[in-house]
């Protein structure tokens, strides 16, 4: 298993070195989605064509856990 950070998900050699070096499933924990400075974007769409290219390049499944951020 490979365990990546938030905006390591947007570069292939993230999850190209954890193939290589093993891992058949890969998670991303993320806060990413969703832009509370701007409102009028949201990166949802670009991230889950991203992680699928990571997927289908890799030959391995990927789990993806958002978080549910908030500003207090």
């Amino acid at each position: 298993m490979g365990t990546g950070i938030c905006w390591d998900q947007w570069f292939p050699e993230a999850a190209r070195i954890m193939t290589l070096n093993g891992a058949e499933l890969i998670f991303y924990p993320t806060a990413i989605g969703s832009e509370p400075d701007n409102s009028d974007f949201d990166s949802k769409d670009s991230w889950q064509i991203v992680m699928q290219g990571h997927a289908a390049a890799n030959c391995v499944p990927f789990n993806c856990i958002k978080s549910n951020r908030h500003r207090v």
